[in-house]
């Protein structure tokens, strides 16, 4: 339960000094802590959608848009994306910090509430393709198959796989050459997630 408070605390930015640094190094290191930390902002997303609007006072309203900096609620994936891009920690916060952005460069996606950025790739991955995706909730991820090796991080949200498993925030998921698959976003906030992808997928007819 502590834990679980202290993760709380960070997403409404009330965490700081030793405490903060100390969490976010757990997170780093901790796969199944930064799945829980998703899994708790997924609920207060809900919970705020649930509840009738309402000023804030003014100490909170400064914690609450401190924590919404740009970027900010992406930070327990820093260390992750930089290794499944190859890219420096700088630029991959630069890359989160964009997905806030009014002005977001997103391209339509394969079907209509899907879209998605394009990504570069260090050296290491050099030919690679790579980007953010989103899928509104509900939406349906058209069926496709994998020329190649296909990584995908979740960074936002949750999908529901055709083959049963349920993926959410800090959850990942390799497919191999050859194999195919469709997905639903679940409800609550709007899917992201980051892929890397050795070949371009082959979508069935649409």
């Amino acid at each position: 339960m502590e834990t679980q408070d202290e993760l709380i605390r960070y997403l409404l930015g009330d965490l700081d000094g030793p405490d903060l640094d100390r969490l976010e190094a757990r997170l780093k290191r901790d796969p199944a802590l930064t799945r829980e930390l998703g899994a708790l902002e997924d609920a207060l997303c809900a919970m705020s959608e649930a509840l009738d609007p309402m000023e804030p006072a003014p100490e909170s309203r400064s914690r609450l848009l401190g924590a919404l900096e740009p970027g900010a609620r992406f930070e327990p994936w820093v260390g992750r994306l930089t290794r499944m891009l190859d890219l420096a920690e700088e630029a991959v916060r630069g890359l989160l910090a964009s997905l806030d952005a009014p002005d977001a460069p997103w391209e339509p996606g394969p079907c209509e509430g899907a879209a998605l950025i394009h990504l570069p790739t260090g050296p290491r991955f050099a030919g690679a393709l790579a980007g953010f995706i989103r899928v509104e909730p509900g939406v349906r991820f058209p069926h496709h198959k994998h020329a190649g090796r296909e990584v995908v991080l979740v960074i936002q949200g949750g999908l529901l796989d055709s083959s049963g498993a349920v993926l959410r925030a800090g959850d990942e998921s390799v497919m191999g050459e050859e194999t195919e698959h469709d997905f639903v976003a679940l409800e609550g906030p709007p899917l992201i997630y980051v892929v890397t992808l050795a070949e371009m997928v082959e979508f069935s007819a649409l």
